[in-house]
């Protein structure tokens, strides 16, 4: 799945939020043959060899990373808990600069037209000049950020642990409209597909609003929360479920198409590669759905739970554990191909962000949480 200019992508029928990936077009990749970037709470951004899982370089920072990274020209953008938005040359994981806001960051940056756009722990919503971390804008909301950022058009949107959804310009930070969801929103964070934004909060609606004028277009309620983030596919919305579901709605009205159990928690946001929804579970398990049915086509135990939202690239599916440890998987298997452990108990919820040696950047759904 490949970005270019951080709004939603239209590959093989799938719409997405591709929330922490941009396509690198401007310059060569002279490392390994692909790159996996991963933070992790034991503080550290690593880079590991798509290929054997080799770890070639890992970057310190001063507290936990929740944020998923972003690849923008040859750029590494992610949060951390210390409060710094950091900016890593990719191939060296070299500092280019950093930024710090008040609180943690554990909303995933978004790149989109040289701009920077992240959310902070201390309720405000930043812009920063790609290249140089220098600020554009900030605007203040009433509480704080962890759900991420995407933009539409002109729009940035972006849910806020106050409840609402907001819209702001993404050029001058004014906002624009927000709409309540009537409970906190956390990690779940904003998709948009064919001018309707869809959003889960935190107690037990899931919600479509639309993108220009925020009114309501409809909500359905389960019986818990929503942390993961959706992807919409050919019409219907996928999206995990902390009471263990996998849900599949239709895009127009909100209908339940089929739901798809597991047996822990989901905050592991979907993707979508060939007719199969990918997830991971608190459950110790990541599973392979076909998309159509719900039906399951194989899941793999793995060592801890999955919190992180897989990534597809070629034929491989990437993504971390709550014990520390990265996996490779084959796609239509469910086969472990490699695993590296960076030490147990560091887990690792930070989303998987992918780069070929011709700067196409592949990543799955929103922040690892």
């Amino acid at each position: 799945m490949v970005n270019k200019h951080w709004v939603l992508a239209s590959i093989f029928g799938v719409t997405m939020l591709l929330t922490s990936c941009n396509e690198d077009e401007n310059r060569s990749f002279q490392s390994s043959d692909r790159l996996i970037f991963a933070g992790s709470y034991d503080k550290n951004l690593y880079a590991f060899d798509a290929s054997t899982g080799e770890i070639k370089w890992r970057f310190t920072t001063g507290d936990q990373i929740n944020s998923s990274p972003s690849i923008n020209n040859g750029i590494v953008y992610f949060g951390s808990n210390d409060g710094h938005l950091y900016a890593l040359d990719a191939i060296s994981g070299e500092l280019k600069w950093k930024f710090l806001t008040e609180s943690w960051v554990t909303s995933s940056p978004l790149v989109s037209e040289e701009v920077v756009y992240v959310g902070s722990v201390d309720n405000n919503l930043y812009a920063l000049q790609a290249l140089t971390g220098v600020l554009i804008w900030r605007t203040s909301t009433p509480n704080h950020i962890s759900s991420s950022p995407t933009t539409f058009g002109n729009v940035v949107y972006v849910g806020n642990y106050d409840g609402n959804l907001y819209a702001f310009n993404k050029v001058t930070g004014e906002q624009i409209w927000k709409t309540k969801s009537a409970s906190l929103i956390n990690y779940s964070s904003p998709t948009i597909a064919g001018g309707i934004v869809y959003i889960g909060n935190h107690d037990n609606s899931f919600f479509a609003f639309d993108a220009i004028s925020g009114e309501q277009k409809w909500k359905t309620d389960i019986t818990n929360g929503f942390e993961s983030s959706p992807i919409v596919s050919n019409g219907t919305v996928y999206v995990g479920s902390v009471d263990n579901n996998l849900y599949a709605y239709n895009a127009l009205n909100g209908a339940i198409k089929w739901k798809s159990s597991t047996n822990g928690s989901i905050f592991s946001s979907p993707t979508i590669k060939d007719g199969v929804v990918l997830i991971g579970s608190a459950d110790h398990n990541i599973y392979a759905i076909f998309e159509t049915t719900g039906n399951q086509k194989w899941k793999r135990a793995v060592s801890g739970a999955v919190v992180s939202s897989p990534t597809v690239s070629s034929d491989a599916v990437y993504f971390g554990t709550q014990e520390g440890i990265f996996y490779s998987i084959e796609l239509n298997t469910g086969q472990v191909r490699w695993k590296t452990s960076i030490g147990t108990g560091k887990e690792i919820p930070s989303s998987p962000c992918v780069i070929d040696k011709l700067g196409n950047v592949y990543h799955s759904g929103i922040s690892g949480y």
